[in-house]
């Protein structure tokens, strides 16, 4: 539900992946899998027909570690959801100007059921439904005549807090607010909220079987399942139920209306006749996925590499390039080298790739490079705020104050990237411009270390006998990212700080994310569309039993910011919407539970034999469908 992944960088590139074990044998995977065509390029480019496409060829990209697990609605990190986004399709999807636009749904219509009204209770144990129900026969002759009460577990909640009334007929909006006077402990009544998708009727599984409403009701009723222990059930718990109308209409319901509920529709949808009866987690489908999309699963080879072939039954036509080959290499100097060699196709380049290497007639020549503006992505550092040391906000702005941001995107990123102050994308609408980036002050910082008791003694500080330390978790991979570290390590260090730096491969990096082992981390988030960011700052997305997973890995927990969370989401507005991002912009900038960073552009160099490559937005794949190469210069049968 919620559009966004953790975004290590690897190769600075659009798509953002992790990191894993395995080069041995990449340099042969082209012999074994790809037979090479080498054909004289005697052909001007000025003279191929651009209105034949041809269909061929195979674009080979790369991944910094493997995918986890192929199933849409399980996976958390960014290498397993780019490799699904080639093999299923969503009701709704988002065009590069974050727009909707239809993929299996053709249409789409919203409205209220005003025959149903949804009270929703506090959470307290002040006042309950039993409560409610008696004050209601208490007043009974001043409402519409009811048919049925029902009583539902609250959003996110274990306790029955939402009680469904319906009526005989429609009820104006008078009765709506009798509800809300009922009593001081009623937090929200309103009508129930429908939306209404018209599908498509010419989508196949790759199996042959037909795509219908039944798979769709199916994909959101296993997200909701809490045996699923999918990551989107959360945000899904607004999600009363979801009726089949005919074979080709469905209708979702919510408990309340959702400024977002259209991006929550933009899960990828998974087979009923294949799941049904297996349990989702277990299941061999996760990696042997049968999809609806442009692309299928030929090829898996664990930590080496992932074959993917077009699918000649794809409702939008066969795509063009014949097969995608995404490729498990863990170092990007060891990429770097495939792509200035012709073993790859694309790749993110860092600055100094860029910067020394990217303006050379010789990469020239073959790949073209386009800079893009990263704006939906943000680095920061992130503190473990079970731990004692981070619990104090005086003890975060003074790491904070130490830190010359400015100075790391000069010297590293050769200033193409911008300091962060927020939560939000900064192209967004919800972000608060007027927060202004957190002061770089050395005599800042020392003193507030010495005000809490921090005093130096020789280069670190002690307090009590205890050397003020941090272990500062890393992810492997990134050159960028190793020179990002040491500098932090220095700057802290500047002031009288320890550092000792942790680097982990992928697989533990997160592993000790969720376990919360970490005293503070180096991480990023590629952020979604819509501006709501409760999944990784509301207090109940902090990784439990419950949720083992959940984004808020830092356990950042503020009762007034959560209830900001909540009002943003649920407030249809635009305007009192922004509001209330720009005050949690405010919040969280005071707060610095993060210490935000940059965003920085990225340098996607492509080979140039690839033709119908539009850069739109800040996205170049958006069209992948539709690229194509000439006949003459298909490297690959």
């Amino acid at each position: 539900m919620y559009n966004y992944f953790l975004w290590v960088v690897f190769s600075g590139g659009e798509s953002m992946f992790s990191f894993k074990k395995g080069l041995l044998t990449l340099f042969i995977l082209s012999f074994i899998f790809l037979t090479a065509c080498k054909t004289e390029n005697n052909v001007n480019e000025n003279q191929i027909d651009l209105t034949k496409r041809t269909k061929g060829d195979t674009f080979v990209n790369s991944t910094g570690s493997d995918a986890i697990i192929l199933n849409p609605i399980l996976h958390v990190d960014t290498a397993s959801s780019t490799v699904t986004s080639y093999i299923f399709n969503s009701m709704v999807k988002f065009n590069p100007f974050y727009e909707p636009e239809p993929d299996l749904a053709l249409s789409w219509e919203n409205s209220f059921d005003k025959k149903v009204i949804y009270v929703h209770l506090c959470p307290n144990d002040e006042y309950s439904l039993n409560q409610l129900r008696e004050d209601y026969l208490k007043n009974q002759n001043k409402f519409s005549n009811v048919k049925n009460l029902n009583e539902f577990k609250g959003i996110n909640s274990e306790k029955n807090l939402i009680l469904e009334v319906e009526y005989f007929e429609d009820v104006d909006t008078s009765e709506v607010n009798l509800w809300k006077s009922l009593n001081n402990n009623v937090e929200f009544a309103d009508y129930r909220y429908n939306l209404i998708f018209n599908l498509r009727n010419d989508v196949k599984w790759s199996d042959g079987r037909p795509f219908t409403a039944a798979d769709v009701a199916f994909t959101f009723e296993k997200i909701i399942d809490p045996e699923s222990k999918a990551p989107g059930r959360p945000a899904a718990e607004v999600i009363h139920k979801i009726t089949v109308l005919d074979r080709f209409k469905v209708m979702v319901s919510f408990y309340k209306p959702v400024a977002n509920a259209l991006h929550k529709m933009s899960e990828r949808i998974l087979p009923k006749h294949i799941l049904e009866n297996q349990n989702i987690r277990e299941t061999v489908f996760n990696s042997r996925p049968i999809g609806t999309g442009p692309y299928i699963l030929s090829e898996w080879k664990k930590d080496e590499y992932i074959l993917l072939s077009s699918n000649p039954d794809y409702y939008e036509g066969q795509p063009n390039i014949d097969k995608v080959m995404i490729r498990i290499i863990p170092d990007q100097s060891q990429s770097f080298i495939q792509l200035q060699n012709g073993q790859l196709d694309y790749m993110g380049l860092t600055s100094d790739q860029y910067n020394k290497h990217a303006q050379s007639s010789d990469f020239k020549e073959r790949l073209n490079v386009f800079q893009v503006a990263n704006t939906r992505s943000y680095r920061f550092i992130g503190y473990n705020h079970e731990r004692e040391l981070f619990k104090d906000k005086k003890f975060r702005h003074a790491l904070s104050h130490a830190l010359d941001v400015k100075l790391i995107i000069e010297n590293i990123f050769y200033n193409q990237g911008q300091v962060v102050t927020g939560p939000f994308p900064i192209f967004s609408w919800a972000y608060n411009h007027d927060v202004k980036p957190f002061r770089f002050d050395v005599e800042k910082s020392r003193s507030i270390l010495e005000e809490l008791g921090w005093k130096l003694n020789g280069r670190f500080r002690e307090n009590d006998g205890k050397r003020l330390s941090i272990e500062l978790l890393v992810s492997t991979g990134s050159k960028d990212e190793e020179y990002v570290v040491n500098l932090i390590k220095n700057m802290w260090e500047n002031v009288g700080i320890e550092v000792k730096l942790r680097f982990e491969e992928w697989n533990n990096y997160i592993n000790l994310e969720d376990k919360g082992e970490f005293d503070a981390v180096v991480a990023g988030w590629r952020m979604g569309i819509d501006p709501d960011i409760s999944g990784v700052w509301h207090s109940k997305y902090i990784p439990c039993e419950k949720n083992p997973s959940g984004n808020n890995f830092c356990r950042y927990s503020n009762e007034n910011l959560d209830m900001l969370l909540e009002k943003g989401l649920y407030t249809l507005d635009p305007e009192k919407r922004k509001k209330i991002y720009h005050e949690i912009h405010e919040i969280i900038a005071e707060e610095q539970p993060y210490t935000f960073l940059y965003t920085r552009d990225s340098f996607l160099a492509l080979d140039k034999r690839f033709h119908g490559v539009e850069i739109k937005g800040n996205s170049l794949f958006h069209d992948f469908e539709n690229w194509w190469v000439p006949a003459h210069l298909v490297r690959y049968k």
